[in-house]
């Protein structure tokens, strides 16, 4: 798998500010916490970050990179991970738990969403870090947060499973770090606003965090597999997507990706017996996510045997990701 290139890492005059915060005698809890990831999850493969703070203060959007993978007003980072996975949400840094909020039903994404007004966050945890420094979880799934006001926890200790409740249209977490009350971008320290994308400045983030965020860059394939007929992004992700059965008068293949590029090429090579397609289809802009399907219709049904599908985003003529997967078909439906 070919991943994309690094981005500078982020330091200076927030650096300087620390040191004179040392130099002062100002307590160390005012000081910064160092945050750890907060899934219990590999980022780049098993976890993404599918949206970022804004640091545009007027009506347009841009993280700190300068890059569009977020929306106007956004206020915190979403940690996406796999369609259906139950990824642990974990304390980021050591403190005592404020708020929380459980009982909150998980949507399906395939059906109408029920009105979030006031509760946008869905099932949340608050935990107060000290020095004025707080962060949010939310979209956890019901029943699923072990904690309650008052807890001390350390980093690392669970305090949800990822869900669907809220307002969300994917499965993540949405993590707010704030400082008094106030956004934080955790990339750069800076308020949004602050600074101009693209200004240096220091990450709250643990440097593993900053590194592997680096090292994963933006796009991923998040699913891929086989239906019976035209496929819509909303199934995948609730994983109602019925797999083909012997007789099938129609064998797809179909892959949903994650930060697609314009230019990016979605090439699906779907072979089996009797069959053999290959469709390249160009990302027309940039999308927070995409997806394509291709297949044909069979006059004779679907035969018996092994079926294979490989996706590919690929850019500028290198494969930015890819995925393989296999269908069998018995002899007989069972």
């Amino acid at each position: 798998m070919t991943r994309r290139g690094r981005h500078p890492t982020h330091c200076g005059g927030a650096a300087l500010c620390l040191a004179a915060v040392a130099l002062f005698g100002v307590p160390a809890a005012a000081q910064a916490p160092s945050f750890a990831l907060p899934l219990d999850c590999t980022l780049g493969e098993t976890c993404f970050i599918q949206n970022y703070v804004d640091t545009d203060p007027g009506d347009g959007f841009a993280d700190f990179r300068c890059r569009p993978l977020g929306y106007d007003g956004h206020n915190g980072t979403d940690f996406r991970v796999l369609p259906g996975a139950k990824v642990p949400v974990i304390a980021m840094s050591a403190g005592r738990v404020l708020r929380v909020r459980d009982g909150a039903a998980e949507r399906t994404l395939s059906g109408p969403s029920a009105a979030q007004a006031g509760r946008e966050c869905g099932n949340g945890v608050v935990i107060d870090h000290g020095g004025g420094w707080e962060t949010l979880s939310c979209h956890l799934a019901e029943g699923s947060i072990p904690v309650r006001p008052g807890d001390e926890v350390e980093a690392g200790d669970i305090i949800g499973t990822v869900g669907l409740s809220g307002m969300t249209e994917f499965r993540h977490v949405h993590v707010r770090v704030m400082r008094d009350g106030e956004t934080i971008d955790p990339f750069t320290g800076y308020r949004p606003g602050e600074a101009q994308c693209g200004a240096a400045g220091t990450p709250v983030w643990q440097d593993a965090v900053v590194a592997a965020a680096e090292d994963a860059g933006d796009t991923h394939i998040l699913a891929a597999g086989f239906a019976a007929g035209p496929v819509a992004i909303e199934a995948i992700q609730d994983g109602t997507v019925a797999a083909p059965r012997p007789g099938a008068d129609a064998m797809v293949g179909y892959g949903l990706a994650m930060a697609v590029e314009a230019g990016d090429e979605h090439v699906l090579t779907l072979d089996g017996p009797s069959l053999s397609v290959t469709d390249r289809t160009e990302q027309p802009r940039f999308q927070a996510q995409a997806m394509r399907f291709a297949g044909r219709r069979l006059a004779d049904g679907a035969a018996p045997g092994i079926y294979r599908l490989r996706y590919q985003i690929v850019r500028s003529g290198q494969v930015v990701d890819e995925a393989t997967v296999t269908l069998t078909l018995p002899a007989e439906a069972q």
